[in-house]
């Protein structure tokens, strides 16, 4: 901007540069990039994860163990999809809501 207010002095636009005496700011230093670190002890290998699928094949939560393991959904996400948010044709599933326990929002609820 300096530069620019030095030109329209100097052309006789502006009569007196309005961005002299004011220091530049001090330089911050960049912040770096958010990583995310996967603490692998507790992630699941391979061989685990195709136990976790064989063991859980004749049980009532086989099919959310599958949306889990496969697309990483949580049990909220899971519980809520219909037959409409997938897409057969597309091969996509759409997570648009969730499902869980209703929050008590009143300000002097009480739990019994």
């Amino acid at each position: 901007m300096n530069v620019s207010f030095n030109y329209a002095v100097s052309h006789k636009l502006l009569l007196v540069n309005p961005a002299d005496g004011i220091d530049l700011p001090k330089t911050v230093k960049a912040k770096p990039y958010h990583t995310r670190n996967i603490d692998t002890a507790k992630t699941l290998n391979m061989d685990q994860i195709l136990l976790l699928l064989e063991k859980s094949r004749d049980t009532p939560i086989h099919m959310q163990v599958l949306f889990n393991v496969l697309m990483g959904l949580r049990r909220q996400e899971i519980n809520a999809v219909k037959y409409s948010d997938v897409d057969y044709i597309n091969r996509t599933l759409a997570v648009e809501r969730q499902l869980g326990k209703e929050l008590d929002r009143t300000p002097n609820s009480k739990k019994v």
